[in-house]
C-alpha cells in the first residue's frame, strides 16, 4: 500500500474544454456517531446534481427532501394489545449545495433545514479545500460501469474519527469527488462512511468541447470554518 497526499493535478486527456455532469446519491444507513437504526423515511436516498467545469465542481440537492413529524405507536411484547403513541422526527435538508474552485481553494456548503420545530436553519460554510490522507489500496470495483480502484482515509469531526472508504476511477483524471472529498488520482466515484452512508455516482455524462461557468452560491448566513462548525456541533447549537 501507498500513501499519498492530495495532487493537485489535471491530466491532458480531460481538458478545460470539457465538462462532466453526473447524478449522485447519498444514502444513509445508520445514524452517524452512534449506529441508531434510522426509520425507513430517514433511509430513503437523496438525489444531487453534479457538475465539473474549468476546474470548479458543485453538487446541488435534486430531490424533494422535508422535515416531517409522524406519529407511531410502539407494542409492548408483555402488555397485549396495548400501543404507546409516540412521534418520530425526521429532519432533512431542503438544500444542499457543495462547492468546490480549486484554482482558488475555496470550499463552499450551504443548506437550508428545518429543525424539529419547523423553523428553517440556514448554514453557511466557507473554508479551503479539505487534505485528505489516503492509503491507496489493491481492490477494484465497478460503479456506474466504470473500473474503481480502493482508497481509505480518516475523516475527523471534532473528537469523533470517521472511517471513510473511496473508490476512484483513473480512467477520469479529475482531482474530485462528492461533498468536500477530493485528492485521489481519478474521480471518487463512491464514498463508504463505515455503515453509516452510501454516496456514488449513479450516471455520468462527458461533454467534450464544452465549458459552462459553474458561479459561487451566494451565502443565506454568516460564514463559518469547518472547525467553527464542528465546534457548534459538539456544543449542541
Amino acid at each position: 500500500m501507498k500513501h499519498l497526499l492530495i495532487i493537485l493535478f489535471f491530466l491532458s486527456s480531460f481538458t478545460h474544454s470539457q465538462t462532466l455532469k453526473g447524478v449522485i446519491s447519498l444514502s444513509p444507513k445508520k445514524g452517524i456517531g452512534d449506529d441508531t437504526e434510522l426509520s425507513e423515511k430517514a433511509k430513503k436516498p437523496m438525489l444531487f446534481g453534479y457538475t465539473y467545469s474549468n476546474k470548479i465542481s458543485t453538487q446541488e440537492l435534486l430531490s424533494s427532501e422535508r422535515t416531517s413529524i409522524d406519529t407511531i405507536f410502539i407494542e409492548h411484547e408483555r402488555l397485549k394489545d396495548v400501543k404507546f403513541e409516540t412521534t418520530a422526527t425526521t429532519i432533512r435538508a431542503h438544500k444542499a449545495i457543495h462547492y468546490k474552485n480549486y484554482d482558488s481553494n475555496i470550499y463552499r456548503f450551504e443548506s437550508s433545514t428545518k429543525n424539529e420545530n419547523l423553523v428553517t436553519e440556514d448554514l453557511s460554510i466557507k473554508d479551503s479545500i479539505p487534505l485528505y490522507k489516503w492509503t491507496l489500496e489493491p481492490d477494484t470495483q465497478k460503479i456506474a460501469g466504470y473500473l474503481c480502484k480502493k482508497a481509505k482515509t480518516i475523516k475527523t469531526i471534532g473528537n469523533r474519527t470517521q472511517k471513510i472508504t473511496a473508490w476512484y476511477c483513473e480512467d477520469i483524471p479529475i482531482n474530485d469527488g462528492p461533498l468536500d472529498f477530493s485528492g485521489l488520482p481519478g474521480l471518487i466515484m463512491k464514498i463508504e462512511n463505515g455503515k453509516n452512508v452510501i454516496i456514488k455516482f449513479e450516471r455520468i455524462k462527458f461533454f467534450r468541447n464544452e465549458t459552462i461557468e459553474i458561479k459561487e452560491p451566494k451565502n443565506n448566513a454568516n460564514f463559518l470554518t469547518m472547525s467553527e462548525y464542528f465546534q457548534k456541533l459538539a456544543n449542541g447549537n
